[in-house]
């Protein structure tokens, strides 16, 4: 139930409703803006808004004139997740509305730029694969990534690529796991929330398309205080606040840094249980307030997993599918989904990161054969 003295806060993203999650679980009241506005998120949000996705963001268009229609009395400002990665400029425009609570749009274009990106890294002494802004020879375990991407479905081997775009960066395919940590920060100091192992969508056409991630990712202890230092260092030269998280490989206790998300997470889906003032926290750091020890309210040891259902042809969802109770992120009756789209998002909990991981694969299993097929 909302009340009148609730806080309130709008959160944007092409998918919000693990933000949204979040926010009400700290206490806030939403208004959510996304390109789904599926079930969960009008059962969580006070208000939702719907808008069109475009070039791997929101609409720009549509998303101004939302922003500048909404009455912001007694709002305290807009949170962001992803959406934002190829348009940092609108960060600044939507901030002559209303506050913007998160980094700022010359961070975000930092993050997100990889010649500034990793020049940093280069001078701080953070490893990370091999760059290179040239078409690679063929055979030399090249990835192509677009400057900007997010959710892995822009990357694709270089070798399938014969000629150079614009746009477009390459970075030497790295062995090891892929690892990725949620951390909060206030421009000058760290806490690490959680590691989390993460894993590519099994479908062949897009092989590195994210797929799902499972907390209590097993690595070394120098592995988890090299990751540790590289987030201080590059909190301390980017200026990173609030909320953000970190890919990485990690090969025994080698870490090398893939990229830092700017934004909230999705993975925030893994820790809000435990942490419940996540967007608390991240609303005060934001603000550059010094850290406060997050509040855990349920140290179990356990394991947490989620994985994102995509539709592998068009599908129509029929009206009053019976979804359980693991399943979040529900579209409407009536919804229609071109192939690659994310459809849903499966959880499991076990009291390893192996069994959850592989509890949610069998239920992502149960859902893909009992309704999307």
């Amino acid at each position: 139930m909302f009340t009148a003295n609730k806080p309130k806060i709008i959160i944007a993203a092409i998918a919000a409703r693990a933000y949204v999650r979040a926010a009400v679980e700290a206490g806030y009241e939403v208004i959510a803006i996304d390109c789904f506005a599926d079930f969960d998120t009008k059962r969580l949000a006070k208000k939702v808004y719907q808008v069109s996705m475009h070039n791997g963001g929101l609409d720009t268009n549509e998303l101004i004139k939302l922003i500048r229609g909404i009455d912001t009395q007694g709002l305290l400002g807009l949170c962001y997740g992803a959406g934002f990665e190829m348009q940092s400029m609108l960060l600044s425009e939507i901030n002559q509305v209303i506050a913007v609570i998160g980094n700022a749009e010359e961070v975000v274009r930092v993050c997100k730029d990889p010649v500034l990106f990793f020049a940093i890294c280069d001078s701080l002494e953070i490893m990370h694969p091999e760059l290179m802004f040239d078409l690679p020879e063929p055979g030399g375990s090249w990835l192509q990534k677009a400057v900007g991407g997010s959710g892995g479905g822009h990357i694709k081997p270089a070798d399938h690529c014969d000629a150079l775009k614009e746009g477009i960066y390459y970075q030497r395919q790295q062995v090891g796991q892929s690892i990725g940590c949620l951390f909060i920060a206030n421009a000058e100091d760290v806490q690490m929330i959680g590691f989390h192992e993460q894993w590519s969508d099994d479908n062949a056409t897009e092989l590195y398309r994210y797929g799902g991630a499972v907390t209590k990712a097993k690595i070394s202890a120098l592995a988890k205080t090299r990751f540790t230092d590289y987030i201080e260092k590059l909190t301390q030269a980017i200026g990173l606040v609030g909320l953000n998280s970190c890919d990485a490989i990690v090969d025994s206790d080698d870490v090398y840094v893939l990229e830092v998300n700017p934004r909230l997470s999705a993975t925030i889906d893994l820790y809000v249980a435990e942490y419940p003032d996540l967007i608390e926290q991240h609303v005060k750091t934001c603000s550059k307030k010094p850290l406060q020890s997050l509040v855990s309210v349920a140290k179990t040891g356990s394991s947490i997993a989620h994985l994102v259902i995509y539709a592998n042809h068009e599908i129509v969802i029929e009206h009053g599918l019976p979804w359980p109770k693991w399943v979040a992120d529900i579209p409407k009756g009536g919804s229609r989904f071109t192939a690659g789209m994310p459809v849903c998002t499966v959880f499991s909990e076990a009291g390893s990161a192996d069994r959850a991981k592989s509890s949610v694969q069998y239920r992502a299993g149960l859902i893909n054969k009992q309704l999307l097929n």
